[in-house]
């Protein structure tokens, strides 16, 4: 999918975010409970963030699982763990959307992602 079909589709509003995000590769399957995070972290960079997702600069043209662990700093010294799956790539850029959810940890992105 192009970044500009999957812009087209978002549900909310991004909002600038600009973090480094440790990238944790997933292997197996988070339905059935059965996965691994596999390797060292890739340290990516944000562009900017949603309530369902994040735009992700990688350092490289990386290859990436289609599930990821994410964890990054929400503000100072509150830092949030979340899965997703990647839903398009284009270069050094990629779409992700969360897809692992809690509602208290949904509740606090709102929190800080409303004007």
């Amino acid at each position: 999918m192009s970044q500009e079909t999957a812009m087209e589709k978002r549900r909310h509003t991004r909002k600038k975010f600009e973090k480094p995000i440790h990238i944790y590769q997933i292997t197996g399957s988070i339905a059935n409970k059965a996965f691994f995070i596999s390797g060292t972290p890739i340290v990516g960079r944000s562009k900017d963030l949603s309530v369902d997702g994040m735009q992700l600069q990688l350092p490289h043209n990386e290859t990436l699982s289609k599930t990821l662990k994410l964890s990054f700093e929400l503000e100072r010294n509150q830092f949030l763990e979340v899965y997703s799956k990647q839903v398009w790539k284009d270069d050094h850029l990629c779409g992700l959307q969360f897809i692992i959810w809690n509602d208290g940890l949904r509740q606090h992105l709102q929190s800080y992602l409303a004007p």
